[in-house]
């Protein structure tokens, strides 16, 4: 009875054994998509549009047409792909889709549906890169670097910490900016990128609310959350005196926050220990560096906490001050939110800097 379901069991297997490769298509039967760009449809809700790459052997080849890009507009972006689909003679690859742009317009409208889709394919990794495209996600795609030698490359390689570390780029991912979106407390934002004749424009970040973006940080603003949030070391702090300005390179940054709840206007303190090397001065550096450092504390105390009210004032918390306060109270989670909200626009931040300068470079 044994060596019959033996005998059954393995011709069966060998049987379907040819049946397990019918799916699978081969590596040049696939179009590998390697960025997606969706946008507000011009008559349709939604326009995708996707850059695909083409492999070549030859260096010079690969870096005269390294990509196709193919746009569809649809009441769906489900019924876009599809309609995609019919556009291409091989079969579309989202599994190496590092990059997803999100047009302006549609950013300022909804982005729930956008992000439902992508979380919902399983070929779309969780870490793909998020941005919001200016003017159009479709703007940002047609880009097409001098050096750029790989499809999509030089744009992944401003967020993935591979190439250009600059403190005016912040990073998102799909699985964090999704996280931001559901979580009380803790507000979505998206680095902006800017499409130029030949080359992009990152300097500057979207902040949203729980559905959609309501406010736009300039170049030293978004600096300024790139310190606060994740104490990003490679920055300068520059003194307010335009006549005669001093620029720090910090080399070591560490930010701390305190909260007291318990006042009727609640207080956050925030207190922020650089060291650096004075790297610019149009002064004389032969007096004693106590000065510029209280200088340029006083500015620094001046511009974060206009950026926290400014923050405060529009009603996002993209720092994650509202997570603290819910994680050390132990109401009913609706409760604990409902008080939250009530609270932040009575905040009132306190902040400190100490800067230490530790050299004045090799110059003395």
């Amino acid at each position: 009875m044994n060596n019959k379901r033996f005998l059954f069991g393995f011709f069966l297997f060998v049987f379907l054994l040819p049946l397990y490769s019918c799916g699978f298509k081969d590596l040049d039967k696939r179009a590998l998509v390697v960025s997606i760009g969706v946008d507000q449809g011009e008559k349709l809700p939604y326009k995708i549009t996707v850059k695909i790459a083409v492999p070549s052997a030859e260096t010079q080849k690969a870096a005269s047409n390294p990509f196709i890009l193919l746009s569809e507009e649809a009441f769906t972006i489900t019924e876009a792909v599809r309609l995609l689909k019919s556009k291409v003679s091989k079969e579309l690859d989202f599994g190496q889709a590092k990059m997803v742009i999100i047009g302006e317009g549609l950013a300022k409208k909804n982005v729930h549906d956008v992000i439902d889709w992508l979380l919902r394919r399983r070929d779309i990794q969780k870490i793909a890169l998020m941005t919001m495209g200016r003017p159009r996600a479709l703007d940002v795609l047609k880009v097409k670097p001098v050096n750029e030698k790989l499809a999509a490359n030089a744009l992944i390689l401003f967020f993935d910490k591979s190439g250009t570390e600059s403190a005016f780029t912040l990073t998102e991912h799909l699985a964090d900016f999704h996280r931001r979106l559901k979580e009380r407390g803790k507000d979505p934002f998206l680095p902006i990128v800017e499409a130029s004749d030949q080359h992009y424009i990152v300097d500057k970040v979207a902040l949203f609310n729980k559905e959609k973006m309501v406010m736009e940080l300039t170049k030293q603003e978004t600096r300024l959350l790139h310190e606060l949030m994740y104490d990003f070391k490679k920055v300068d702090v520059v003194s307010a005196n335009k006549r005669d300005r001093v620029a720090v390179s910090i080399s070591d940054l560490k930010t701390k926050y305190q909260f007291d709840w318990n006042q009727e206007s609640p207080i956050i303190r925030v207190h922020m220990e650089m060291r650096g090397t004075l790297e610019e001065s149009h002064r004389s550096i032969k007096v004693n560096l106590h000065a510029f450092e209280q200088e340029i504390n006083k500015t620094s105390n001046d511009r974060i906490r206009r950026l926290l009210q400014k923050l405060q004032k529009g009603g996002v918390d993209p720092i994650g001050f509202g997570l603290q306060y819910r994680a050390s109270h132990h109401d009913h989670p609706d409760d604990e939110w409902k008080k939250w909200q009530q609270l932040y626009p009575k905040v009132v931040f306190n902040v400190t800097t100490n800067l230490c300068i530790r050299s004045t470079g090799l110059i003395e």
